[in-house]
């Protein structure tokens, strides 16, 4: 009778954690939700609303910093001010503006943002923009936060992230709109044609910026509309797919195997994977307008641009949190 009774409390007490994790959302929300993201639903936990929303901040990316138990965020402004980095610690928020390292004020995307060893990378326009960490977490709110420099990324740097070895940076590609170099082009063992490119650089704690090397250590081809790249200690590659208004796509490809071949750059031979069909592992729907993701600690971390203020009234689900998708209850569906 103990046991059952046990089994009755777990059972309930799993329910309001789940339902905890909406908190914060409307009714309507919560329904819009439910009906059209049920796998999403059941991993879905909210860390904590997304800052700076109502001055204009429009979210592009987000690491967490295991460590310290820091949660990071960057973005642009809709006002074309500087872009902002905001710190997330003991659940309060400290919003810092971005700038050059002459102290003028950085504008650009910031499309992505990651950290290995002593520095914070942010993504944008063929560069990866370099922060000292720890001036990062003792800033105030307010405060500027100055790049040390950059590093010339051979792609338009539309995301990045990093598994603690290495930093990896990669962009988005649609036709018309968003090209990339025309050697990006590539042609996989099954003839799918694909033009985006990310890239993995070494990281070592003793070389400028954190980084061993200018030449990546490797390359992975993929389609079109990416807006973000994880890459798994089991070696499955997670992405982050959308073409802003209908729903997105987590999408999962195994490349703990073989690479496929390799991408000559500047005389370099870069072993390549090629997601592709062959390699795919599952797919999981969610929320429009995903942005920039992170694997932390069994979590994919993610946040949607969806969220910032210029996007509403819109009739399709608007996610406004910081949200962490366990990979066993993604992937165990």
């Amino acid at each position: 009778m103990q046991a059952l009774w046990t089994k009755i409390v777990a059972f309930f007490t799993s329910i309001l954690v789940w339902l905890s994790s909406f908190a914060g959302l409307g009714i309507r929300q919560r329904a819009e939700l439910l009906f059209h993201f049920p796998d999403y639903c059941k991993a879905r936990a909210a860390v904590a609303a997304l800052p700076g929303l109502d001055d204009g901040f429009v979210p592009q990316g987000v690491t967490y910093l295991t460590q310290e138990d820091v949660y990071l965020l960057c973005g642009y402004m809709d006002d074309e001010t500087a872009s902002r980095l905001y710190v997330l610690k003991n659940g309060a928020y400290t919003g810092l503006s971005l700038h050059h390292p002459d102290g003028s004020a950085y504008t650009g995307h910031a499309g992505g943002i990651t950290s290995a060893g002593d520095y914070v990378y942010i993504s944008n326009n063929k560069r990866l923009y370099v922060l000292d960490k720890q001036t990062v977490l003792g800033a105030k709110d307010g405060d500027a936060a100055s790049f040390l420099g950059n590093v010339g990324v051979p792609c338009r740097a539309s995301f990045c992230s990093s598994d603690g070895e290495r930093v990896y940076v990669g962009e988005y590609h649609k036709e018309e709109n968003y090209p990339t170099d025309p050697s990006h082009e590539l042609t996989a063992p099954d003839g799918s044609v694909y033009q985006a490119l990310a890239f993995g650089y070494t990281v070592s704690p003793d070389a400028p910026f954190g980084l061993l090397s200018d030449t990546p250590a490797v390359a992975f081809s993929m389609y079109d509309e990416i807006q973000g790249f994880a890459l798994l200690p089991d070696g499955t590659a997670a992405l982050s797919c959308s073409d802003s208004s209908t729903s997105s796509g987590l999408h999962f490809y195994d490349c703990s195997g073989e690479r496929d071949g390799f991408f000559s750059l500047d005389g370099a031979q870069i072993p390549l994977y090629y997601l592709t069909d062959a390699r795919k592992v599952d797919k999981i729907k969610i929320p429009r307008m995903s942005e920039d993701i992170e694997y932390r600690d069994g979590d994919i971390l993610i946040i949607f641009e969806s969220g910032a203020r210029r996007f509403e009234p819109n009739d399709s689900f608007t996610e406004t949190a910081i949200v962490r998708l366990p990979v066993k209850a993604l992937l165990s569906r």
